[in-house]
């Protein structure tokens, strides 16, 4: 391992020794989701790191007895019912106990991310990415390992994905904030490739929310924290439980809401200059040569026919200001209309059943209930930070609010009162039901079946209706609607649409800051409408059972079937298509909303049908007394599944676990062949298809070719995609020293390596390519001439050479940028890219052997990342990610070498501490491509403080209570480290999704147990 910060050490060392940890196995009974199977006798339970559960504890179990009992159970990551110590695969298991204690009970992905530092990376984005297009999840809140593609389960099932995979197609990801914290009982976070279990997608590894179950009584409760800025976090949520007959309903009902956060809150985003471009703030004429004089909201001059001004000069200095477009930025302070943190509201219904066995074969039924909404709002994601929709146009002569006689050019049309914001609302439903039983001998049957989808409806608002806005302006229109020169009114499409009859309204007035009557801004200014739809239909059923025994005991074997349906779909209203519906151009009655998001129409599914099975061989026992082989198990699974319409995929997985001597050391580890099929939207998805700046062919060519054109780009879809493959290595140990009783180290290294990611090569790779080689690129069939060459485009540049002899005066030698609007280039999603990851995950847990002075315990957890390589293209640079930060890319954000979280605990009868720091080692500033030199921004280091104390009020189990608890979140009230160059196209100055800009936040929870 490399060598890190003393001062890192130093927090971790206080709270942990700066060894982060796992637990290693599940403490809580589960088939699939939590069922107990069998107990094991005679087996004491491994000691918590955290003080024992108490009486009020929420589950609200009977009373263990005085000897505890270990559970031989099915934890996520096998199938088979062992002891969750004997697993050979790393599962940190988080109890609702350990959740509620970081302060945060409405984002789940903080929570997460809070409590185990593997959740690192930028593929882990919430309601911090406001600005950030590149990872827009709508509101939704997604997860992702070592910043690796991840499986979400819920009781051990799959959930379709979030809606917005059918609109940007950005994002492909399990909607987390679904599922509330109260609901659960636990959450298990397997920490290595399980698709020869559980499929596609589980590559960095599978968190498994485990609801609550078999409840009794009432449980309800209320969060509120404050931070400065207006911001403030609340939630509630009540939990009901009881018997009907044999079966058993456990409900959660919850809501939170967090506020939102602004930049012009926090000091290191405000004030931000230069970022809104000149030309585009209201009051701009002349292309950015004039700005309307400060405290006028529109030129106090004759207009239209009565003008008299022959030009901007002739007003200025008493109306307009002579300036440019550079000053005008850097005198408009962005931050009062940029969101750090989404305004969210999270409504949630969940309901978990289970039943006491109802037949003589002791067959079970089980089954769930999600439902959701989440609503969202933001301030605008457009680019350049343009805070409001703006469009530059000509006025012509005699229009009704011109103050020049002749053409008035280079015209700003903006609204400083009306910016732009975005409008999310998901909601997601999950059905779930099962039913379990014996076979025979000692083999076990599970069947299930789940429908889950998810819906959003997304509004994009004060967007401007393209082919309205010179229309509106012009005026020439009485009242009555006849044509009358310099008329106060026009002729504008009604509601929204070029093929409605034209209808008549007040005259727009371009050159007004703000105060166009809302008669004269309808049909001008608008809301564009997009949905997306995810719905996913599974099926499966698996059997469990001895096969035979060996001396060192018996062999299990699990094996199954699963079948499933997925299918995503989205579309835009008719003005927010990339193109025309009628002749598939980009030049015709297409993306008609100015500052809006284009997509055209998109639906397809698939199915995908798997048989899987598992083992685990016991070689040596204690019983056999072999010296260094005191116990040695090997576990095989395999599982073959086939797409149909992306072929098939094996994923073989061995692991082994080794105790040389006793249970205090153990060795454990996994070979495992995952993967991750291609994304529906990648594959099938629409072109996005825009005007490219030449700069790139600038870079290909040389700087004369930057001309200041623009050539046409797409970004292809390919429905050739086939999965990308990992291979997944990890070992690990366990020490449990009998010589310091309660003490658990752990470590566990991680090498993964994924072929075949798909990835696009970037315009200038592309046209580099084709230049140099002809038809013998891999590109050649990317760039052409006339159209996209999917579109009939032609490809005339087979000979190396040509490409740059077309953009190139034949007579001058010089460039030729008549010759770019012909020019087309695709850049198609592509099985190319590599990723090659090893990382360590360090932990400690220890409990005090001490009850004089209540109960102490200590634990660490944490990441290290050795190397985090990403090659976008066979033959191509790799960058490395790993302690470096850039905001470009498909692994952009920040990627610290080293992060833990570590907590001090201590319980004094019904009173409890807990002292808790978060520590992110330093990183280099990389620029936004992540291709520049490093510039060193420190590390990051936030203390929190909580206590908590817990009134019994009696009854027959002991189990009613009130608990209140008071904590401060980031104590020093800590703002974000400062990256200079990274995170300025995303108009901030740091990257707030890894360090949160709430800064300190007090907050209180009440907890009621009846």
């Amino acid at each position: 391992m490399q060598n890190y910060p003393r001062n890192a050490l130093f927090s971790a060392l206080f709270l942990g020794a700066g060894l982060v940890g796992h637990a290693a196995a599940a403490t809580v009974a589960s088939t699939d989701a939590g069922t107990s199977v069998k107990q094991k006798e005679g087996t004491t339970a491994t000691p918590s790191a955290r003080k024992p559960p108490s009486a009020t504890s929420a589950t609200k179990t009977p009373p263990a007895p005085s000897t505890t009992l270990m559970q031989q159970v099915t934890v996520t990551g096998t199938l088979l019912p062992i002891d969750p110590n004997a697993a050979a695969v790393p599962v940190t298991t988080l109890d609702a106990d350990q959740l509620g204690q970081t302060g945060v009970s409405s984002n789940m992905l903080e929570t997460l991310r809070k409590v185990v530092p593997a959740f690192a990376g930028r593929s882990n984005a919430g309601a911090s990415n406001a600005q950030n297009r590149n990872q827009f999840t709508a509101g939704g809140s997604q997860v992702e390992l070592r910043n690796l593609p991840t499986l979400v389960l819920v009781n051990g099932q799959r959930m379709a994905l979030d809606a917005v995979a059918g609109l940007s197609g950005s994002k492909n990801f399990v909607d987390i904030s679904q599922i509330p914290a109260a609901a659960l009982e636990r959450v298990d976070v397997l920490t290595d490739g399980a698709s020869s279990l559980y499929g596609s997608d589980a590559v960095g590894g599978v968190v498994n929310f485990i609801l609550k179950q078999d409840y009794h009584g009432v449980t309800f409760g209320a969060h509120y924290g404050t931070a400065d800025g207006g911001y403030k976090d609340r939630s509630a949520f009540v939990t009901l439980g009881g018997d009907i007959g044999p079966v058993n309903i456990t409900a959660t009902v919850s809501d939170a809401k967090t506020s939102p956060l602004f930049q012009s809150s926090r000091s290191f985003t405000s004030p931000m200059y230069g970022v809104v471009p000149g030309t585009g703030l209201p009051g701009v004429v002349g292309g950015g040569s004039y700005v309307l004089a400060p405290g006028l909201l529109t030129p106090p001059v004759p207009t239209g026919t009565a003008a008299t001004a022959g030009s901007y000069a002739a007003l200025s200095p008493s109306v307009y200001n002579a300036t440019s477009a550079a000053q005008l930025s850097k005198g408009f302070d962005y931050s009062k209309y940029a969101m750090l943190l989404q305004q969210q509201e999270h409504k949630n219904l969940v309901v978990n059943m289970t039943s006491q066995p109802f037949t003589d074969d002791q067959i079970e039924a089980f089954g769930d209930v999600l439902i959701s909404q989440n609503k969202v709002q933001s301030t605008s994601w457009a680019a350049a930070g343009q805070p409001f929709a703006h469009a530059t146009l000509t006025v012509p002569a005699g229009a009704p609010y011109n103050p020049l006689t002749t053409a008035a050019t280079g015209v700003t049309f903006a609204d400083r009162s009306r910016p732009k914001q975005v409008f999310d609302t998901t909601d997601a439903y999950r059905f779930s039901f099962g039913l379990k039983g014996k076979l025979p001998g000692s083999w076990t049957w599970h069947t299930s079946v789940d429908y889950s989808e998810s819906k959003l409806s997304e509004r994009d608002t004060q967007l401007i209706f393209t082919p309205n806005l010179a229309r509106a302006v012009a005026g020439g229109y009485d009242s009555s609607g006849n044509a009358v020169a310099g008329g106060a009114y026009s002729q504008v499409y009604g509601g929204y649409s070029i093929n409605n009859p034209l209808v008549l309204q007040p005259a727009l007035n371009p050159f007004a800051v703000t105060g166009n009557s809302a008669a004269a801004l309808a049909n001008v200014l608008g809301t564009e409408v997009l949905n997306g739809d995810s719905k996913l239909y599974s099926a499966d059923a698996h059997a469990v059972g001895k096969l035979f025994e060996l001396p060192a005991g018996r062999v299990n074997l699990a094996v199954g079937v699963s079948w499933r349906h997925e299918e995503v779909s989205g579309h835009a209203d008719p003005n927010g298509r990339v193109t025309d519906p009628v002749t598939g151009s980009t030049a015709g009655n297409d993306q008609n909303w100015n500052g809006g998001m284009f997509t055209d129409p998109f639906s397809h599914g698939r199915n995908v049908s798997a048989v899987y099975a598992e083992t685990l061989v016991p070689i040596t026992s204690s019983s056999m007394n072999i010296p260094g082989l005191h116990q040695f198990d090997l576990t095989a699974a395999s599982r073959f599944e086939h797409y149909s319409d992306a072929g098939s995929s094996h994923s073989p997985k061995l692991g082994f676990r080794w105790e040389p001597f006793d249970n205090q050391f153990v060795l454990h580890g996994t070979l495992t062949k995952s993967f991750a099929a291609p994304q529906l939207y990648q594959a099938y998805g629409p072109f996005d298809t825009r005007p490219v700046t030449d700069n790139l062919i600038g870079i290909v060519f040389g700087k004369p070719y930057a001309t200041g054109n623009t050539f046409n780009g797409e970004d292809g879809v390919n429905p050739s995609l086939k999965p990308s493959t990992s291979t997944s290595r990890s070992i690990g140990f366990e020490f449990r020293p009998k010589f310091v009783k309660g003490l658990t180290l752990t470590a566990d290294y991680s090498s993964i390596t994924v072929h075949g990611f798909p990835g696009g090569a970037d315009f200038t790779t592309i046209m580099q390519s084709v230049n140099a080689l002809g038809s013998a690129s891999p590109y050649f069939d990317s760039v052409s001439t006339g159209n996209f060459t999917n579109l009939g485009g032609a490809d005339p540049f087979g000979t190396p050479g040509s490409l740059k002899a077309f953009l190139t005066n034949s007579a001058t030698g010089l460039p030729d940028p008549s010759k770019y609007s012909q020019l087309y280039v695709i850049d198609r999603f592509r099985n190319q890219s590599t990723l090659i990851e090893h990382s360590w995950m360090l932990g400690l847990d220890y409990v005090l052997p001490t009850n004089h002075y209540g109960t102490w315990a200590v634990s660490s957890k944490g990441m290290l990342f050795n190397s985090y390589k990403f090659q976008r293209f066979a033959g191509g640079p790799s960058q490395q990610y790993a302690g470096n930060a850039s905001n470009i890319g498909v692994f952009a954000g920040t990627l610290p070498k080293a992060s833990f979280y570590s907590t001090l605990d201590w319980s004094y009868g019904n009173l409890d501490m807990t002292l808790a720091n978060s520590y992110t080692s330093n990183v280099n500033d990389a620029g936004p491509a992540g291709n520049l030199p490093g510039i060193r921004v420190p590390s990051y280091s936030v203390w929190d403080l909580r206590g908590s104390y817990t009134w019994p009020l009696g009854g027959d189990e002991g189990d009613r209570s009130v608990t209140l608890a008071l904590g401060v979140n980031n104590i020093g009230n800590k703002m974000p480290p400062i990256f200079p160059r990274s995170f300025t196209n995303q108009f901030t100055t740091s990257d707030i999704g890894t360090y949160s800009p709430i800064g300190r936040m007090v907050y209180v929870d009440l907890k009621v147990s009846l």
